[in-house]
């Protein structure tokens, strides 16, 4: 009888072992997925912080380029219909490069996440 018991708590202790580690794969196997979702923002993240750091980057060449340009035209003090023109192009050029500027990051910024 004893051989029996001794059986059978073995069993018993092997299937509860059994149980036991299933439950723990289960819950790395939730951590796992957990960690994938995290890293996919954290890519997500990293493509939004580099199209705005390309944004802005595009912004400071710009009003570069800008304060260069009008210092230049306001040189003589005496604007011409030519320097003028000149100085409506490079705010209109501004004006459009902020447009799509704001285009691009709206494009490239993701919705807000779910909660995981």
């Amino acid at each position: 009888m004893s051989d029996r018991k001794s059986d059978y708590d073995h069993d018993t202790h092997a299937e509860l072992l059994y149980s036991k580690l299933n439950r723990i794969e289960e819950r790395i196997r939730r951590i796992t997925e957990f960690l994938e979702k995290i890293m996919a923002k954290i890519d997500d993240l990293v493509t939004v912080v580099t199209a705005a750091k390309a944004g802005v980057d595009a912004i400071v060449a710009l009003v570069n380029t800008l304060e260069s340009q009008v210092a230049g035209a306001l040189a003589n003090d005496n604007i011409t219909p030519a320097t003028q023109a000149k100085i409506d192009a490079v705010f209109q050029a501004a004006t459009d490069q902020a447009a799509e500027i704001n285009t691009a990051l709206a494009a490239g910024t993701p919705a807000a996440p779910a909660k995981l």
